[in-house]
């Protein structure tokens, strides 16, 4: 007898001798008997150590578990208890009512609905469709529909394979009901007390969530079958077209006595005994159905089967094999589960139906043994931590779910309707013939994908375990993909419920191949990776279910939210995203929260990566074949997915640091606007809930912040680096894990969440990682019905993630198989892979330790936080040694999991907008920059292709952090008009790298109609928030159809068709999405320039709109008029005309000018009016100088345009720049002419970006600069565009610059001697560039002066006789020189050694000596080397003198002595070597030492208490070398200095600095610091930029 089948509700709980887990006493078949009993005896034996494995992994499994609450923040945890085989379509398991995920575990009495046959642990309802409830009441009437039975948890237990449970009925009957299910048939066994009339009912109308749209029922007393099938619509959103049809055979050993059907809407029964032929309802909304039995009957024995193609045979499920009958649930039922009175051919049945039913129980939980033990672990850890582990591994292995009958038939994907008048039937396809077209090696074909939830955590698990599986579940995707099109999202049973952000199929592709899960169609599968997101049917309808434009326009007019529709789509708005860069807050956007396109640009971002990885992997003949399938993938699709793979990016507001949504103009929120708050007026914020953040998928910004798994290093650098992000990521974790949508901190029950615990060994504190996870996996995870796990489980999503988390390793980038450490639950762990290789985790003590101190991997020991990719191809031991308490293994920089900067920028920059009331004079635009990769410390601003009449300056530095901001002095000349405009800035840092941006600008001069704007009525159909009427207003175009475009003038007569309104003209402001375009009368006044005589009002009313009146103001100062202003409800006008063709009538005193067929906030009435006032026409001889508007807070009148009859006066003309027509040679000095500008004002001349020379204008505005083109300049043309200070910039003129021609030499002796230093010069370079020198084998860089001249020094090397080559090549002339010197042989010492020569007085000849040097040029603190050569045969020791001074001295080693002099001061040192002894002395060689420089000054500190001593971390970078700094180190608060220590080389450059509570009294210090060496005289100095240091609040 097996131990540990799960059972509630006792009063004590056995366990085994090691406290493993509850016993029952239940007797099991022989089969599970025998098995137990050997592995009992086994693990009893004195061989089983503390290391021990699990051999019977299933007997942890508390199918119970996970059934109930996973906290208050998300609730039901939506698991299943029912019996289910690995991955089975079949899920036989009990629901209650109103659950939209069936079952939850209460503490106390429920209602039972019945069982029902599928399910999905997710948190929308689903599936539960033909709940079968064991009864014993009268069911031929009084709505058996609701005889709910009762039930506690006194008897209820469930292993792998089987549940039970008793419950009570309507008549107080307690009935007990067994289950166990095969892969799509189930059975069940009812007993019933004895002398009752046992019944059972069958609801194929009632699912959880209660979405069955119709539904049919079938009662055949002669073969003893109940039959029937259901349509199901809508799957969390209640997408109109997201349909499947489901299909159900059920079978019973006993006869009926009798039976019936039943129509619930209609409350009508056909019921009957006997054999009175078949009782049938069919194609009703809810049906169903029952069966009764002999009474005093106590057990009842059923089969059933699911289909989701047919029912097939109603008798035998053996019809004819070239039938439509063969096959569906009926031949699934007569296959697996073979009886005497029910089995297919060549199947041998079961004697009875309990022989069936135990052999079935035996059968799948053998199953489940078998894959369970493919992770076995050690047997010492406690039983919680077993029972949670095999129960997260048991959760995993239960979705996606078989989709086949045994037949291999299955639907495919192709659109299909059910519902309507317009039906068509799903279309069948078999695997079978698919393998024969496709040449693959499919077994099953695979539903229900929960990718956005599982292709994080749960894909890899599968691939490495079940690659088989994982391949078939791939290529379903294919399959779905050729059926509709494109890619699903989030499919259930052959439809995309649309579900979620993302392009998540693609990247759980990704996943599946590169764990090894590679044997599907790999080249179509790139091929629908690519069309979706930048192919030819991007963003597009592409067929199956997605919904075709007609059907949207008439859902639109049956009501439903057509905004849901139109996301039906894998990538909605693919090709706005390509260009942009990031998904705007438009409708396409919308997910079931608001519309989310922060989430969508993050999960794009990780799919894109994964896609490219994938397309890396594939062979030369796949991507062939992905180039040819359709119309194909480019040949560089990898790099172009990698290039778009740090879009997240966009949405760092460098100004906040804040993820944020953009809009479609790519504004973000206001700079106050906090990183996690809600800001309905940014973008179109869609159908909203509450649940999350606006522009977020059931999450906030903090959340998603962390979701960059290709690039944190990335994230890192754009948050100020790995410290301040670390502490960041403490901050978000403090306060709990499991927060919820709508706290901006960890909530690890959200998979945008999984892996954002790992993100700390990335940032060098891996015992963070190794605390957080395990403080997760302790408390919010476990074996009981709640708390087993911390969210919804999402398909086996929450799951794996336990799974990964307990063996000590996480899957960390998506499209890659590097997985990252966290400490291991188990002492020892053994997973066998799918591909035969073995993964082993050792890791002594913890079960009582819970940090890292080492890793080895195979032997290897590595402080490296992951193990890289493919490690899975081969057997992999990784063994860990714990510790008590944290360690700093794997903190270095080196030792983070790597992450990827493909296409990342280098930095980033962000504008607010700014308004311009008074144009010439310049206005103040905030910039924010942020570096990412870049090391800059200072940028400027590019301003040099701005619209023409603005200007734009401005410059910055970076703090430590990489944060830097400037002012950008905006100027619109008087050439600009009034209205919207995009400024593309370009921020270039002092290191050459660049970022731009677009400053929106208004321009808005006082009393003109942009600045009377106060209501926002006209957006773009994708575009934005309204503030018209409530969030509804006018779509531009809409307008444009009905002959108004933004921006540009039209004659309302011709608009509008009415003679009367002729020659009036207008133009409706085009201004930047969700700014104000028309006017609320608020008593303003609005010039009009040209003198009109004749105006009218362009505009509209609200709420029925009103009569009223505008002043009319004349030019020559007489007095004023009113006359009237009346303007309509632009929706209903009146009720005089035909409404759906825009015919209604205006009010009186205005004409219909125009009316839009479709406006935003469409309900109930179609369409919107604009209108045009009666025109006014001045007294003759009068013109019209203005109107004022009155001033009523109700008024309900909305201005758009005042039309008139002149034209309005011009801007004054934008100045011109005069270009040369002839080409100008780089170098060259030229005079550049304009006009137009303001008197005496300044004016830039810039080249392209390049500023070249300034100048004044004249009095007539006229100004001559004269300009040197660099000299560097290369061949090519160029805008010229000279700038005014006040006018602004004026239109470009383009000219051609010619190349310089450069001539350089150089000069030198023309003999050296062999070890001598050889000293020259050169000119004819180009000023201060760099050289590069070469002679022989040495080399150097030098630069030239400002006047282009070099002086070069080089050894002479030791070969001789020889010609050594010098050779000069400027890096930016490209211009080269050469000179060569013939090296001659050091003269022979005729006497040799020190002794043996010399000029003695003997009248001996001296020996040579040469000296050179490879460092003529050296840093303070680094050593000179120096090598002098003598004739050969000379012996003895040279000496190398400064002055008189011996510094240094080398034995002569085959002629020559070679040594490093230390301690060099900085300076010029002239240096010469010296034959001991003699008086045999070279030349001077000159080494010139040059300071050693202090490296980058920071000041790092935490928020402070007002008043409290606050400290700042100071760090010196080490010198340029290579040595710790020394000397002390002043800390200054605003100018004062408050604070000097010193800085000894122990310190390393890093010292903690106290500022006194005095200083600490405002709300924020501005704090720097300045390192003084102790060495000034060898050592520079240097300083911080302003860091500031903000208060607690």
């Amino acid at each position: 007898m097996r131990g540990l089948i799960w059972r509630t509700g006792r009063s004590s709980v056995n366990k085994d001798a090691k406290g493993h887990g509850p016993r029952a006493s239940k007797m099991l078949p022989a089969a599970i008997a025998v098995g137990a009993l050997v592995g009992s005896m086994l693990g009893a034996t004195g061989a089983q150590a503390a290391t021990a494995l699990i051999s019977d992994p299933a007997q942890y499994v508390n199918t119970l578990a996970g059934t109930g609450s996973g906290g208050t923040s998300v609730g039901s945890i939506n698991n299943f208890p029912g019996p289910a085989a690995p991955f089975g379509m079949m899920q036989f398991s009990p629901d209650l009512p109103g659950n939209g995920a069936g079952y939850y575990y209460n503490s106390g009495t429920s209602d039972l609905k019945g069982f029902s046959l599928n399910h999905a642990s997710q948190g929308c309802g689903a599936f539960g469709n033909f709940p079968i409830l064991p009864t014993t009441i009268d069911p031929t009437s009084n709505s058996p529909w609701d005889k709910y039975n009762k039930f506690d948890h006194s008897d209820e237990e469930g292993e792998p394979g089987y549940y039970r449970l008793t419950s009570t009925d309507r008549n107080n009957k307690k009935i007990t009901t067994e289950l166990t299910a095969t892969t799509r048939s189930g059975m069940a066994n009812f007993t019933y007390p004895s002398g009752v009339t046992p019944a059972v009912t069958f609801n194929a109308g009632a699912s959880n969530g209660d979405k069955i749209q119709l539904s049919s029922i079938n009662v055949n007393p002669n073969n003893k079958t109940i039959t029937g099938w259901a349509v199901v619509r809508g799957f969390c959103s209640s997408t109109p077209n997201n349909q499947f049809k489901v299909y159900f055979t059920a079978k019973f050993e006993e006869a009926f006595t009798a039976y019936g059907a039943w129509n619930q809407e209609a409350n009508t029964f056909v019921n009957k005994t006997g054999s009175d032929g078949d009782a049938e309802v069919t194609n009703v909304k809810k049906a169903g159905g029952y069966v009764r039995f002999a009474p005093g009957t106590t057990s009842v024995h059923m089969k059933v089967a699911l289909s989701y193609v047919k029912t097939g045979d109603l008798a035998l499920g053996q019809a004819d094999t070239a039938s439509y009958n063969h096959g569906g649930s009926s031949l699934n039922l007569a296959t697996e589960i073979p009886t005497t009175d029910y089995a297919a051919t060549g199947k041998t049945p079961y004697s009875s139906y309990s022989e069936a039913f135990d052999a079935i129980r035996a059968k799948t939980y053998g199953e489940w043994n078998d894959v369970l033990s493919k992770i076995r672990v050690s047997n010492d850890s406690s039983a919680r931590d077993l029972g949670t582990f095999y129960h997260a591994y048991y959760r995993s292995l239960l979705h996606p779910n078989v989709f086949d009958d045994v037949t291999g038939d299955y639907v495919g994907f192709e659109y299909f309707n059910f519902l309507g008048s317009n039906t068509k039937g799903a279309t069948i396809h078999n695997i079978a013939t698919d393998n024969a077209a496709n040449g693959t090696d499919v077994d099953h074909v695979y539903a229900n994908y929960s990718d956005w939830d599982t292709y994080r955590s749960w894909a890899p698990l599968i691939a490495l375990l079940e690659p088989k599986i994982a391949s078939d579940m791939a290529q379903t995707y294919v399959n779905q993909a050729t059926q509709s099109g494109s890619y699903p999202r989030w499919s259930m049973a052959n439809s995309s419920t649309t579900q979620m952000s993302g392009d998540n199929a693609s990247a759980q592709l990704a996943q599946f191949n590169v764990f090894g899960a590679d044997e599907f169609d790999r080249a179509t599968a790139l091929y629908y990776m690519y069309d979706g997101a930048m192919g030819e049917d991007a963003g597009k309808e592409t067929g199956g279910q997605n919904i075709t434009n007609a059907v949207t326009q008439a859902l639109a007019k049956s009501g439903f939210d057509t905004n849901w529709s139109r996301t039906q789509i894998n990538r909605p708005a693919a090709h706005e995203y390509s260009e942009k860069g990031y998904a705007a807050q438009i409708p396409a956007h919308q997910t079931d929260h608001a519309v989310t396109g922060a989430s969508v640009t993050q999960e794009w971002s990780i799919d894109d990566f994964a896609i490219s990885r994938f397309a890396s992997l594939l062979s030369a003949d796949e991507l062939t074949k992905a180039q040819a399938t359709k119309s194909g993938v480019p040949a560089n699709v990898a790099e172009l997915f990698a290039e778009r793979s740090n879009n997240w990016l966009n949405l760092i507001n460098p100004s906040t640091q804040c993820l944020t949504p953009r809009d479609t103009t790519g504004l973000f929120s206001a700079k106050d606007h906090g990183c996690n708050e809600n800001d309905p007026t940014l973008g179109y914020k869609g159908s909203t809930t509450g649940f999350g953040q606006i522009g977020f998928d059931e999450a906030r910004s903090e959340q998603y912040l962390w979701m960059v798994p290709q690039n944190i290093l990335g994230l890192a650098q754009v948050l100020g680096g790995r410290a301040q992000t670390a502490e960041r990521l403490d901050t978000f974790m403090t306060g709990g894990y499991n927060v919820g949508a709508n706290d901006p901190r960890m909530w690890i029950g959200n998979e945008p969440s999984f892996a954002t615990p790992w993100v700390y060994n990335y940032l060098g504190r891996p015992w963070r990682t190794q605390k957080v996870v395990e403080d997760i996996r302790t408390t919010l995870f476990g074996d009981q019905p709640h708390g087993a796990e911390p969210g919804n489980d999402d398909l086996g999503a929450q799951a794996s993630w336990y799974v990964w988390a307990a063996l000590g390793v996480y899957p960390a980038t998506p499209g890659t198989s590097i997985m990252t450490f966290n400490s291991p639950t188990f002492t020892r762990a053994e997973v066998s892979l799918g591909n035969g290789k073995k993964l082993t985790i050792n890791a002594d003590s913890a079960t009582t330790k819970r940090y890292i101190a080492g890793v080895s991997v195979n032997g290897t020991s590595q402080s490296k936080t992951y193990i890289p990719q493919g490690w899975w191809k081969q057997d992999t031991t990784i063994d860990v040694t714990m510790s008590a308490t944290a360690t700093s293994w794997g903190s270095a920089t080196s030792d983070a999991p790597p992450s990827f900067d493909d296409g990342a920028a280098k930095l980033i920059a962000y504008a607010y907008p700014i308004t311009v009331t008074n144009p010439g004079t310049a206005v103040t635009a905030e910039l924010d920059v942020q570096r990412v990769s870049s090391t800059a410390q200072s940028f400027t601003v590019d301003a040099a292709s701005l619209p023409n009449g603005f200007s734009a300056t401005g410059s910055g530095s970076f703090d430590s952090t990489g944060k830097g901001s400037a002012n950008v002095n905006v100027t619109a000349g008087a050439s600009v008009a009034d209205g919207d405009y995009s400024l593309p800035l370009t921020v270039i840092t002092s290191d050459g790298e660049a970022a731009s941006t677009d400053l929106t600008v208004r321009v808005a001069r006082a009393n003109g109609f942009v600045a009377a704007t106060n209501v926002n009525a006209v957006s773009s159909e994708n575009a934005h928030y309204i503030s018209f009427d409530g969030t509804n207003g006018f779509i531009s175009e809409q307008l444009k159809q009905a002959g108004i475009t933004l921006g540009q003038q039209f004659d309302l007569g011709t608009v509008s068709n009415d003679s009367s309104l002729s020659g009036l003209k207008a133009t409706l402001l085009n201004a930047t999405e969700g700014l104000s375009d028309a006017i609320k009368p608020a008593g303003q006044t609005v010039e009009l320039s040209g003198n009109p005589t004749k105006i009218s009002i362009v505009g509209t009313g609200l709420n029925s709109g009103s009569s009223g009146t505008v002043t009319v103001n004349f030019t020559d100062g007489s007095a004023s008029v009113q006359t009237s202003m009346n303007l309509g409800d632009w929706v209903i006008p009146s009720t005089n005309g035909t409404e759906a063709t825009g015919n209604l009538a205006p009010i009186s005193g205005s004409k219909k000018l125009a009316w839009t067929a479709v406006r935003f906030g469409q309900n109930d009435h179609p369409g919107a009016y604009l209108f045009a006032t009666d025109p006014y026409t001045a007294p003759s001889g009068k013109t019209i100088k203005s109107v004022t508007f009155t001033n009523d807070s109700n008024d309900k009148r909305r201005v758009f345009a005042i039309a008139q009859d002149t034209e309005p006066q011009a801007a004054t003309a934008a100045p011109v720049t005069q270009a040369p027509s002839a080409p100008i040679e780089a170098g060259q000095t030229t005079d550049f002419t304009g006009t137009g500008f303001a008197a005496q004002e300044s004016v830039a001349l810039y080249l392209g970006s390049e500023l070249i020379g300034t100048g004044t204008a004249d009095a007539n505005g006229k100004v001559t600069v004269g300009a040197q083109i660099d000299a560097l300049t290369a061949a090519g043309t160029y805008q010229l565009r000279l700038v005014g200070a006040a006018s602004g910039g004026s239109e470009s003129a383009e000219i051609t610059v010619t190349a310089k021609t450069w001539s350089a030499s150089l000069a030198g002796p023309d003999t050296a001697v062999a070890g001598s230093q050889i000293v020259g010069s050169g000119t004819g370079f180009a000023p201060s560039e760099k050289v590069a020198l070469t002679a022989g084998s040495y080399s150097a860089t030098i630069y030239a002066s400002a006047a282009g001249k070099v002086t070069w020094s080089v050894p002479a090397g030791s070969t001789a006789p020889a010609t050594l080559k010098i050779k000069a090549v400027g890096e930016s002339s490209g211009v080269s020189a050469s000179h060569s010197v013939t090296i001659t042989p050091i003269p022979t010492d005729p006497g040799g050694g020190d002794n043996g020569g010399g000029d003695n007085g003997g009248g001996t000849t001296v020996p040579t000596v040469t000296l050179s040097s490879t460092t003529p040029i050296v840093v303070f603190g680094k050593p000179a080397a120096l090598t002098a050569q003598v004739g050969s045969g000379t012996t003895g020791t040279i000496e190398f003198v400064e002055g008189s001074k011996v510094i240094g001295s080398a034995k002569i080693v085959d002629s020559r002595a070679v040594t490093k002099v230390s301690g060099l001061k900085s300076g010029a040192h002239a240096i010469s070597a010296r034959l001991r002894g003699t008086s045999a002395t070279s030349t001077i060689v000159t080494i010139s030492v040059v300071k050693a420089a202090a490296g980058k000054v920071t000041v790092s500190a935490k928020k402070y208490k007002r008043k409290k001593a606050a400290r700042v971390t100071v760090k010196v970078g080490y010198l340029t070398n290579g040595t710790a700094p020394a000397g002390k180190v002043s800390v200054y608060v605003g100018k004062k200095r408050v604070k000097t220590v010193s800085l000894a080389p122990a310190n390393k450059g890093r010292i903690q600095v106290k500022i006194a509570k005095k200083f600490t009294k405002k709300k924020k210090l501005k704090v720097r610091a300045v390192f003084t060496p102790s060495d000034s005289v060898n050592v520079i100095g240097a300083a911080s930029s302003a860091k500031v240091i903000k208060a607690k609040k």
